[in-house]
């Protein structure tokens, strides 16, 4: 069966054949540092017939790729917290890859629009009094508009696709301590990139982005470097996606990343350092002090499958794992760590199938005043120390392009203060390729 192209973010999607695993560190042709996908990634849309499949393939054919994907998060505080209550969110994404060699004879040249429209609560402030954990990671962040604009830039690869340039609307977030794997789970803490690096004024990750220029060169197959520019912009993009002229500095990021295949059966890895520097301007956590300019990020992350279970780039057991620091005199968050693990395919008959584990903790800046401050702290300001958790899901792949995951988290010291009970938390995450 041949790969079938372009996911909801605009790449190509990656199917391997049951006999053998192929190498698929050059040839694959990316907006985006070549990330592991989970399997569903690979899967048909749910409405693959007549008439959506065939006016889809119809596009595709003329060089418009156009994808449609429905993201739901139901989660519930059951115990602890501050009180117990349920919240909802949701996205909804289109996203159009425009193959410019099939519009107008451009070679090797892209361009990629995605809008967004988020709705809902999060939970986190609502009953855990936490600003920065919150167990669903889709939540309002799209603005109450019909549509976002979240992406519009231009993609060009050189050199037989080892070297790859992107210019325009894009942001931070796709290329630097970035990895899919991480939205096996329903909470904001790894999906996409880990919730520190989300704190640096400039760190324009989805639904926001920001003006700038990325190159990624592969010196060898499996290792890559990826440098880039953006404008720093605090508002990233602002309610509808279209606050593009305020700018507070720029941000420079570089990332290292070395992609094993290990073995006869190509075992999958992903090992990556990187370090992103803000030049905008920042109040100290202690208001007493003077704002300073610039910002430090510097991170490791790691995925490896250790078995291979099926036919599917993911379907494994794949351990993963990271952490970053920032200058915690500024930053919400100083330190960020988690391991976990996942395991697609494990049942033969359910091949979509996966399970997934994990362990986080916050450590949080000098002086942070917590979000959570009761009225009976006689003007004393509580400050944020630590929290942690863990989070268990089940992906089910219930019908082609439907996946359901129930999910179980628990939280402790919700808020960083040890003032809130810990918290357990159960829901379900929804998503529908259509």
């Amino acid at each position: 069966m041949p790969p079938k192209q372009h996911n909801q973010m605009g790449q190509n999607l990656r199917y391997l054949t049951p006999s053998k695993v192929p190498n698929l560190s050059t040839t694959d042709s990316l907006p985006y540092v070549k990330q592991p996908l989970q399997p569903e990634y690979t899967t048909e849309h749910a409405f693959d017939g007549a008439p959506f499949g065939d006016v889809r393939r119809y596009l595709s054919n003329k060089g418009v790729d156009l994808s449609l994907i429905y993201w739901g998060q139901v989660m519930a505080n059951v115990t602890g917290g501050m009180h117990k209550k349920q919240d909802y969110a949701s996205q909804e994404t289109i996203s159009t890859n425009f193959d410019m060699n099939k519009l107008l004879g451009w070679e090797n040249t892209s361009i990629i629009l995605r809008t967004d429209q988020r709705a809902g609560r999060s939970l986190g402030t609502d009953a855990l009094g936490d600003s920065m954990f919150t167990p669903a990671q889709i939540y309002g962040g799209g603005g109450n508009v019909i549509q976002k604009l979240v992406y519009f830039y231009l993609q060009k690869t050189f050199l037989k696709e080892r070297l790859r340039w992107i210019i325009g609307r894009y942001a931070v977030g796709p290329d630097y301590d970035f990895s899919l794997l991480g939205c096996t789970f329903s909470n904001v803490t790894i999906c996409g990139q880990p919730r520190l690096t989300t704190q640096l004024a400039g760190y324009a990750s989805s639904p926001g982005s920001a003006w700038g220029s990325n190159l990624k060169f592969r010196p060898t197959p499996d290792s890559y470097i990826a440098i880039g520019l953006y404008n720093s912009n605090s508002k990233k993009g602002g309610t509808a996606g279209t606050n593009w002229y305020q700018s507070d500095g720029l941000v420079t990021a570089a990332e290292f990343g070395w992609e094993p295949q290990l073995g006869e059966d190509r075992l999958m890895g992903h090992w990556k350092a990187g370090i992103l520097y803000d030049t905008s301007g920042y109040n100290y956590n202690d208001v007493s002090l003077d704002r300073k300019h610039g910002e430090l990020l510097n991170y490791i992350a790691f995925d490896q499958m250790l078995v291979r279970n099926g036919k599917f780039e993911s379907t494994g057991v794949i351990l993963m794992g990271g952490w970053g620091h920032s200058t915690e005199s500024i930053s919400p968050l100083a330190e960020q760590d988690y391991v976990g693990l996942i395991d697609y395919g494990q049942i033969k008959s359910r091949p979509l199938d996966g399970f997934g584990i994990y362990w986080w903790r916050y450590r949080y800046g000098k002086n942070f005043p917590a979000f959570y401050q009761p009225q009976n702290m006689s003007g004393r300001t509580l400050m944020a120390t630590e929290q942690s958790g863990i989070e268990l899901t089940y992906r089910i792949r219930v019908v082609q392009g439907v996946y359901f995951s129930p999910d179980y988290q628990y939280a402790w010291r919700p808020g960083g203060t040890g003032k809130i009970r810990n918290a357990s938390i159960i829901g379900f995450d929804m998503r529908v390729w259509l």
